[in-house]
């Protein structure tokens, strides 16, 4: 028999770093219109002036008056803190383009709120979330043993 053909290339690595690493940089630090996806990630939450994360753009904002330029997520239905864990992200289905399967923008939770030039621009990646690889393949079963 042929001999098996070559396992595909592997893709290059990114040169961004895995988004887990930098979920300890979250907390209190994204500003005015800089996305998130919990008010923890606000840094005025910490200061008593109440900046939240909203539930419809997921990012900061002090009020629902607060408009903010694109990217926003769209979250219909709502996506509050509560439907949140600040360290991994949302069980929110409904945001466009936000977390698995990505329909659209195609950021997980954590690329989402890491994101840099969120406020006025169109948000540059920080970081990239590693999937975790596939199973190996189960082995082939034995071939049948002739009848004798």
């Amino acid at each position: 028999p042929p001999p098996p053909p070559p396992p595909p290339p592997s893709p290059p690595p990114s040169p961004l770093g895995p988004c887990v690493d930098m979920v300890g940089q979250l907390q209190y630090s994204r500003g005015q219109c800089e996305t998130c996806f919990d008010s923890t990630h606000c840094s005025a939450f910490a200061t008593g002036q109440y900046r939240f994360c909203c539930p419809y753009m997921k990012k900061c904002i002090a009020s629902f008056n607060d408009g903010c330029s694109t990217p926003i997520a769209r979250c219909d239905p709502r996506c509050y803190d509560s439907a949140c864990d600040a360290a991994v992200g949302c069980d929110c289905s409904g945001c466009v383009g936000i977390g698995t399967p990505a329909p659209y923008l195609g950021y997980t939770w954590l690329e989402w709120a890491l994101l840099a030039n969120t406020a006025g621009g169109t948000g540059t990646r920080t970081c990239i979330e590693i999937p975790s690889p596939p199973p190996p393949p189960l082995p082939k079963p034995p071939p049948p043993k002739p009848p004798p």
